[in-house]
């Protein structure tokens, strides 16, 4: 066996067996370390869209946050500012419905106020009915003007009856609320 190996055919046959093993191994190996690392891309990319989507719904967390703190904020100045300063802004509101009326061409009559209890015990609904009368576009003007007030006042009520027979002369019975700390009755 020994001059088997001397021989250079078994050697160059060997040889070749050797290579051939070898080529095949490494192929096998070369392939499956291709099967390997084309798994760990696709499980990495995988992760990667995981992470964007969990940073983008934190983001969006983040966002909502920072919108519920700026409620509570606002709702605190509102509370301070609107909700128990009762004296105040029922002299304001008189007096805006006052100039507003006037400014717009718009007879008010008998202006009736009201409270009543809110949903919760914290709130009062302060009720004015308030009939007015006057042409369509003025009324329209003054709906606009009130709408569009920082007094927070919110039309509960609007009801037109033509007064005219066409010539643009309305009377309008008009409801609104307000709000207030609750008890303050």
């Amino acid at each position: 066996m020994t001059t088997y190996f001397y021989s250079r055919n078994a050697q160059l046959a060997t040889l070749a067996v050797l290579a051939i093993g070898l080529v095949l191994v490494w192929g096998l190996l070369v392939r499956e370390e291709q099967a390997i690392a084309a798994d760990s891309t696709d499980r990495l990319d995988t992760e990667k869209l995981v992470l964007r989507q969990m940073e983008a719904e934190s983001a969006r967390a983040r966002g909502n946050l920072a919108r519920y703190r700026a409620n509570l904020r606002e709702m605190e100045k509102y509370r301070a500012s609107f909700l128990e300063n009762k004296a105040a802004r029922l002299v304001a509101i008189s007096s805006f419905l006052d100039e507003t009326t006037r400014a717009r061409g718009v007879l008010k009559e008998r202006v009736g106020y009201q409270i009543a209890r809110g949903r919760s015990d914290d709130l009062d609904i302060y009720q004015i009915s308030m009939p007015v009368e006057g042409r369509y576009r003025d009324i329209r003007a003054l709906i606009s003007d009130i709408e569009s007030s920082d007094l927070y006042l919110c039309i509960s009520q609007l009801a037109l009856e033509d007064l005219s027979g066409g010539r643009g002369t309305v009377s309008m019975q008009l409801g609104l609320e307000t709000f207030f700390q609750g008890g303050s009755r």
